[in-house]
Parts: C-alpha cells; sequence; structure tokens
C-alpha cells in the first residue's frame, strides 16, 4: 500500500552507458523527509521491515566514534534530528534539509541553508561523490520545483550529471555509495520519508519517547 504512493521509475540510458535502477519521486509537504542517526549503525533492511516509512534508504559519510569505550560508526558532518543540531558543520559541505512547511532544500553550505529558517531535519552530503571517476553504485538527492527525489543509479560522477541534466533538476547532493547501499550493511545516518499523517504521529510520539523516531 505505502509504495502506491509514491511515483516509480526505471530507465535504461545508451548500452555504454549507467543505468538508473531507481528514481523516486516525492511532493514536498505531502511526503516528509527526515533523517535518523544511530551511533553503532543500522540496517536499512532492518529499518524497512519496521518502519511506517514509505521510503528508506542510507545517507551522508559516516567513520568510527569511540563512545564510553566502544569503537561505533558514527556520523562525521552536519546533521540535524528534530529542529536542533546533532552533530556540528566540519566540512562546509552540500547539504539537504527540511523545513516546518514541508519544504526540501539542496544548498551548497549548512549557512545557506540556515539561512532560510531552523530546518527539521538535515545532513551533509558531497557535491562530487567519492571516488568519481570510477563506475560504481551510486545515490543522490536532487530538486526540482515542489518534488524531491531520491536516484540509485550505476556509474561515475559524469553519469549522474547526465541524468540529473536530462531530468532537469534544479540541485543534487550525493550521500553514501557502493557497498554501503547494500541493504544489509550497517549505517549510523538513515534517510526516511513519511506521509503527512503519519510525520505527525511520529512527532508527537517523540515528544514523549525521544527513540520513536528510530523504531517508527
Amino acid at each position: 500500500m505505502k509504495r502506491l504512493l509514491l511515483l516509480f521509475f526505471v530507465i535504461l540510458l545508451s548500452p555504454n552507458s549507467a543505468s538508473a535502477l531507481e528514481v523516486r519521486r516525492f511532493k514536498m509537504g505531502t511526503h516528509r523527509w527526515t533523517i535518523v542517526h544511530q551511533p553503532g549503525g543500522l540496517t536499512v533492511e532492518a529499518v524497512e521491515r519496521n518502519s511506517q516509512a514509505v521510503d528508506v534508504s542510507v545517507f551522508g559519510f559516516f567513520g568510527a566514534k569511540t563512545i564510553n569505550g566502544q569503537s561505533l560508526l558514527y556520523g562525521v558532518d552536519w546533521h540535524w534530528m528534530y529542529g536542533r543540531q546533532i552533530i556540528a558543520d566540519h566540512y562546509n559541505r552540500w547539504v539537504i534539509a527540511s523545513y516546518p512547511d514541508g519544504t526540501v532544500r539542496i544548498c551548497s553550505s549548512p549557512e545557506v541553508a540556515l539561512a532560510y529558517g531552523k530546518p527539521s531535519f538535515g545532513a551533509a552530503g558531497m557535491k562530487v561523490p567519492p571516488y568519481p571517476d570510477l563506475k560504481l553504485m551510486r545515490q543522490f538527492w536532487a530538486v526540482k520545483g515542489r518534488y524531491y527525489f531520491r536516484v540509485k543509479m550505476y556509474g561515475d560522477r559524469w553519469d549522474c550529471l547526465r541524468l540529473a541534466k536530462a531530468w532537469g533538476f534544479e540541485a543534487m547532493v550525493h550521500g553514501d555509495g557502493d557497498t554501503s547501499l547494500d541493504p544489509w550493511a550497517e549505517s549510523p545516518s538513515i534517510a526516511k520519508v513519511y506521509t503527512e499523517q503519519t510525520y505527525d504521529q511520529i512527532v508527537a510520539l517523540n515528544q514523549s519517547d525521544p527513540f520513536a523516531h528510530f523504531l517508527n
């Protein structure tokens, strides 16, 4: 049922080019973009199996951080959840942010994103993905008008740019790629998209249970 809320496309480019495996479109205000940061890591498969979200994916870049003597996967750059900063800006990278009115913006830095007001959720990505000239599994978010998109494809940086140009995207930001896109790979940063009604319920639950977002 929840999949019916999405527009799902499969695009085949020229035989010697990249293939777009997934292009998912969401309407701002109707579908709410969020990000979960969970030190230690979560898998897309587990979150998707238990969540009320209509779309679940990894986003951001991470490393290891020692917490209470234990080495855990941890986001390395700007993260916002429920209107407050969870991880500070360290690299002044491109970011994706969602706002209380449902607008999703992709900005050239956290400073630009904050100029539009305090975001509800946000995370840093990269304008140029790691290993840009290698053909790898890639994933990026893009915006066009009152819609935002998640694209998962195989190719190099230029393949991604060609697809973005063909679709007329106004801005794009890369998140994790390659092996981190395996649904069983652990990541401390998980992007989730909710319907408006479910989003309101999750926000209400979070007032009494800070971990409601991780479980729902």
